[in-house]
């Protein structure tokens, strides 16, 4: 006698998750995906970049820590909090303009 395979107790929530992200990429990512390469509004895309830039800096942070690079780290650190703070969340990179540059 076999015995029966117990069935997969999230399957509701995980089909209900995967239901809402397929609506996402349907509606919004995949069209925002296919044209912001032709968008004229050069300035957001910008922005965009900037936000995206400024949301790593932590990331940059804390590998500049593990890896003892503690004068790097202070301008990962000093760039994150200035950007957020003065370039309205990363949208504008106000950090490049006094010569802190990103580092990757």
């Amino acid at each position: 006698m076999t015995k029966p395979t117990p069935g997969d107790p999230w399957e509701r929530s995980n089909r209900t998750g995967y239901a809402v992200q397929s609506a996402l990429d349907k509606h919004f990512i995949h069209p925002l995906a296919k044209n912001l390469p032709y968008a004229d509004a050069r300035p957001d895309r910008r922005g965009v970049h900037n936000v995206l830039v400024n949301l790593s800096e932590p990331v940059v942070f804390f590998n500049d820590v593990l890896q003892l690079r503690f004068k790097r780290a202070g301008v990962a650190g000093v760039r994150f909090i200035t950007n957020s703070t003065f370039g309205l969340l990363g949208l504008f990179d106000v950090a490049a303009r006094t010569g802190m540059t990103h580092q990757k």
